[in-house]
């Protein structure tokens, strides 16, 4: 279906993507911990999704892995809040070390530390913890923790 020539649509406007918000966040806070460049290696893969087969290398040899997930959310007051409930999942190569990474995400992600970051064309408002770190099933020789946060966002620079 084709609209008539003469009909007017209002502008297309995306929303910030919230995964892409925490991902770019906790990559920058790693590196910073670390005392790394963009340049140099990451000390800790902040990723969207994983991939547990060839070709590459193994998963367990790209540990620590950090995986930030989207578990839905939606309008808080339209059309500038938006919720976005997150899921990071924390994996390495022991549980404690697992926990420790799930604790240490925790800290970064806490309230002072996030509240108004302009990352990623959005702005961090508000932000919740719904479950703190907990054991969450492995993935081959990888142990993992994860936490669910929800995240009150807007469009950077939108009242």
């Amino acid at each position: 279906m084709t609209a008539p020539p003469h009909a007017q649509f209002p502008e297309l406007a995306l929303e910030p993507d919230a995964e892409e918000m925490i991902v770019r966040y906790l990559d920058a806070r790693f590196r910073q911990l670390a005392g790394v460049t963009m340049e140099d290696p990451a000390p800790v893969q902040v990723v969207t999704e994983l991939w547990l087969g060839p070709p590459g290398p193994s998963f367990d040899e790209e540990l620590p892995v950090v995986l930030v997930t989207r578990a839905g959310g939606g309008d808080i007051a339209k059309p500038v809040l938006k919720g976005a409930r997150i899921d990071v999942d924390a994996y390495h190569v022991t549980k404690e070390a697992a926990s420790q990474l799930a604790r240490q995400i925790q800290a970064l992600l806490a309230p002072r530390m996030v509240k108004n970051v302009v990352i990623a064309g959005g702005q961090i408002c508000e932000v919740t913890e719904e479950t703190g770190p907990s054991y969450r099933p492995s993935l081959g020789k990888a142990r993992a923790y994860g936490l669910t946060h929800v995240y009150t966002i807007k469009k950077k620079g939108e009242a």
